[in-house]
């Protein structure tokens, strides 16, 4: 009875440790992602994502693989959806950047990367977003972001010149626009 009572305790404790060698479907996924068996990874990870597992572990090699497919705005949409439950992740808003960028999306791409330089910012992604403001005509924040980058101690001496073309001197009132005769403006009166 004993030594039945033991050959039980042993074939249990057996079962127990070969049932915890058994892979997961997030260890299964990962095996087929790195095995390239990229069409069951996919869907492994598909099957997670549709189960409540929002993840990095599962959102990135599932937009990795999105956008191997040609679906980058699937891809975005798994990333956006990530970002919305871990709005701080800096790898998420990396992504999400460049798989902006190759979806031709320029506003969601500026919005995206005032979120990465609020959050983690860079002489590189604050340069980039000084760019993109002066290319959509949005000087306010081109003006903000130059100041930034200055008191960060990352400005180039062209983007301090640009700075001070852009404001009028201290103590200065703008200059006039338009023709002007001995310090007044013309008006539509003075040609007649």
């Amino acid at each position: 009875m004993r030594h039945a009572l033991l050959l039980i305790l042993v074939v249990s404790i057996a079962i127990a440790l070969s049932l915890a060698l058994i892979p997961r479907s997030g260890e299964l996924a990962l095996m087929q992602f790195k095995d390239r068996n990229y069409q069951a990874a996919r869907a492994a990870y598909r099957r997670q994502l549709a189960g409540g597992k929002v993840q990095a572990s599962v959102v990135v090699p599932l937009a990795e693989l999105d956008v191997r497919e040609g679906d980058i705005d699937v891809a975005i949409a798994v990333l956006e959806r990530y970002r919305a439950a871990h709005p701080d992740s800096i790898e998420v808003l990396k992504r999400l950047a460049d798989y902006y960028g190759e979806a031709q999306r320029p506003r969601d791409y500026v919005r995206n990367l005032e979120r990465l330089v609020r959050r983690a910012p860079n002489r590189k992604n604050l340069n980039e977003l000084i760019q993109r403001y002066d290319a959509q005509a949005r000087y306010k924040e081109e003006i903000a972001g130059l100041q930034r980058l200055i008191g960060k101690g990352w400005a180039r001496p062209a983007q301090r010149l640009a700075l001070a073309r852009q404001r009028p001197p201290r103590g200065t009132s703008p200059r006039p626009r338009g023709p002007s005769r001995g310090g007044r403006r013309i008006t539509p009166a003075d040609s007649i």
